[in-house]
């Protein structure tokens, strides 16, 4: 029994244009010439928001942040594009999926695969596809995310055959749920036009044929060309650099679009994009608009990649800020919407310390830095929210912990191909804007009385300016929130350092759930 059912038959009550869906969706049979061109149409104006674990609290079920939904649909975007990991149970985004679905949003549950087992892979398709089975059709699969990228198959031929174990499965519980299916490697065109084909996909329909006949299969590609372009590893590039770059463009989407023409399918371009940075500005959007023309002229719908809820180490592909809102330039070009103010949002990465990196006795929460070093150590055992804390061990002196866009930078250079270069122009994305109301929120307790935390914001970018300091406060040896507010009246700063510094003797302390949201007072441009 899906466990889901009741909130999801409240959900449709309560929204006439989903209910409406899945009484059309219940008349699907052969009087309907093609099934799946109001999701199709739905999804032309679309936009990729990553993974939603990791901007939440990490409990038992991920829960989106209204006010992002509100701000997707406020953008003009019509769908939406999230991973799930086979690491993860199906009903831990149902809230997500129903709440989407609710906004009027297409949702596409995209496999970010982690397993190198096919037998997991295709098992957890069989839960996806049996959990979501009565969902109405605005809720589609893609079979897999660039699976060169994760789960690292890169035989071609070992990647189809897990895609055809799965749709197999999924077929036998959802005959018409819309698959997108895309290529080995990283998607591009040319995979999709040789790999997604009868030869590799000999599943069979429960009422007989098989991928040529199912209606409900979309094809599926990624394009991020020209690549040295779209990824230019912190060179600062023009598309004078470039001089063929359209008809490369060109030619990748014709590939694509002969491929949906010869099975007679619909075609989903689920990625593409450019990073933002370090890139003139006119380039830049000129690349975007040539591309999404070129998209639309072919009558391919497309995913935008990306317009992820907190600004992050993806920043340089984001076109939505936190504290700036929406891109307008790029809306202007995919939507044609204005979009209204942003709020809500979380500044901070790896908030609930989830995250580690280092080995054994030396792993330390990602994206945060604890001076001295030594004194941090993660502590699942004694979490205040979700499933992880920060331990704090208090000695003579005082302990800190802080984050900014210029520490994690340098730790990104010495791992991360795509910014290793020194001269790797970064996104800042921890901000503090004029006029905007910062609440710096946090989770703590103390084994025992005497110590107190002071929080502090500095500019990153001017030797640690400071612009705001707390009084003391008192920690408790119970769980508490403490919260602290500050009205930012200076000039922006696109590169802020969050700082907590706890002091009190010999002592522990646990640190968890820390946010940095704001609010923008009416009137405020």
């Amino acid at each position: 029994m899906n466990p889901t059912l009741p909130l999801f038959a409240a959900l449709l009550l309560a929204s006439p244009a989903l209910a409406g869906s899945s009484r059309a969706d219940s008349k699907q049979d052969g009087a309907t010439a093609d099934p799946v061109a109001a999701v199709f149409q739905r999804m032309k104006h679309g936009i990729c928001v990553g993974h939603f674990e990791r901007d939440q609290d990490q409990t038992a079920v991920a829960e989106l942040n209204a006010d992002y939904l509100d701000s997707i649909r406020s953008a003009g975007f019509n769908s939406i594009r999230f991973f799930f990991n086979t690491q993860r149970q199906p009903q831990f985004f149902a809230t997500n999926v129903s709440h989407a679905l609710k906004q009027g949003l297409v949702v596409n549950l995209c496999m970010f695969s982690f397993t190198k087992q096919k037998q997991e892979y295709v098992d957890r398709w069989r839960e996806i596809a049996t959990f979501y089975k009565d969902y109405p059709p605005e809720l589609v699969f893609e079979m897999f995310n660039e699976p060169s990228l994760a789960p690292k198959l890169n035989d071609p031929a070992e990647v189809m055959d897990w895609i055809n174990a799965a749709v197999a499965v999924i077929r036998e519980v959802s005959p018409r749920r819309i698959l997108l299916i895309g290529g080995p490697s990283y998607m591009q065109a040319p995979f999709l036009s040789k790999h997604v084909t009868p030869e590799y996909l000999t599943y069979k329909l429960p009422g007989g044929g098989g991928f040529a006949e199912d209606r409900f299969v979309v094809g599926a590609f990624h394009m991020y060309e020209p690549h040295a372009y779209t990824m230019p590893k912190g060179k600062l590039v023009t598309l004078d650099d470039f001089p063929n770059w359209k008809k490369v463009v060109t030619e990748n989407l014709d590939l694509a679009a002969a491929w949906g023409k010869k099975w007679n399918k619909r075609v989903v371009l689920t990625e593409w994009g450019a990073q933002n940075v370090p890139k003139k500005r006119d380039d830049f959007l000129a690349y975007t608009k040539f591309v999404f023309d070129a998209i639309n002229e072919r009558d391919i719908a497309s995913m935008y990649y990306a317009g992820l809820p907190r600004n992050s180490m993806m920043a340089s592909w984001n076109i939505l800020d936190t504290e700036f809102g929406w891109d307008q330039g790029v809306l202007d070009i995919i939507t044609r919407t204005k979009a209204k103010p942003v709020s809500g949002f979380n500044q901070l990465a790896n908030s609930e310390f989830r995250e580690l990196e280092g080995q054994g006795p030396d792993r330390k929460p990602k994206f945060w830095s604890v001076q001295p070093p030594s004194a941090a150590s993660p502590a699942s055992s004694a979490p205040l929210s979700g499933m992880n804390s920060l331990k704090l061990t208090l000695d003579a002196e005082p302990v800190t912990l802080s984050q900014d866009t210029l520490t994690m930078v340098e730790k990104w250079q010495s791992s991360d191909p795509m910014i290793a270069q020194a001269n790797a122009l970064q996104k800042p994305f921890i901000h503090l804007r004029r006029g905007n109301t910062y609440r710096l929120t946090f989770l703590a307790r103390a084994d025992k009385p005497g110590a107190t935390v002071i929080a502090r914001l500095e500019d990153a970018s001017k030797s640690g300016t400071v612009c705001f300091t707390s009084k003391p406060l008192p920690l408790a040896t119970g769980k508490e929130e403490y919260a602290i507010e500050y009205t930012h009246a200076g000039d922006d700063i696109m590169n802020a350092r969050v700082v907590l510094t706890f002091t009190g003797g010999r002592n522990i302390v646990v640190v968890d759930r820390v946010l940095l949201k704001s609010r923008r007072e009416t009137g405020q441009p």
